[in-house]
């Protein structure tokens, strides 16, 4: 189960797990937690699978699961766009004006990280090495890859690059800062 919150924190969408006709179902639900209402407004089916990821952006409700994405119109529950893939999930960064997920590559045995339209149509893609971490900020997708720190902008395309004095296994980028973990130490890294 996900949950993230609406604007204004009056509602919340909540992705839960369920029963549809004997089969296995997926939902998002939105609730109003206003003191008068507190009541479920939609629910809308995202299919079969769990959902690896539940997000509330300036477009919609954004519902990852292993077989697709979705986007979902906040106010009605309609589905605006969804995508279809095969390919398995490696991880989801948190949407901050670039939306991006990054997949395990069986034929490099590596990853690759495909950026996706607001239709959530396929718009560009980068084969990546060694990802260790990542994060999306400011429309910039960022890879820690043991001790270098590599950003791509919107179209994949790589902008820069920092060298790190140490490696580090986990990032998470906060303003214009990389926070970064080792082994014993965390290190802020500008950029």
């Amino acid at each position: 189960m996900q949950v993230c919150f609406g604007d204004g924190d009056k509602m919340i969408y909540v992705s839960v797990v369920g029963e549809k006709d004997g089969e296995l179902n997926s939902s998002v639900l939105r609730f109003d937690i206003d003191e008068k209402t507190k009541s479920e407004l939609w629910r809308t089916s995202i299919g079969s699978n769990v959902s690896y990821s539940l997000e509330n952006c300036s477009d919609g409700v954004y519902a990852v699961t292993p077989s697709g994405a979705f986007l979902i119109n906040e106010t009605n529950g309609e589905i605006k766009a969804s995508n279809t893939y095969t390919k398995e999930i490696f991880g989801i960064p948190h949407t901050d004006g670039l939306r991006v997920m990054l997949f395990r590559d069986p034929v490099s045995n590596g990853e690759t990280a495909d950026a996706y339209s607001d239709t959530l149509k396929p718009a560009a893609a980068v084969t990546l090495e060694n990802t260790s971490a990542f994060d999306v900020s400011g429309g910039k997708l960022y890879v820690l890859s043991s001790n270098k720190i590599t950003v791509y902008d919107a179209d994949l395309k790589e902008i820069k690059k920092y060298d790190l004095d140490d490696e580090y296994s986990d990032m998470k980028i906060i303003g214009k800062y990389a926070y970064l973990m080792g082994y014993n130490k965390v290190w802020r890294q500008g950029l």
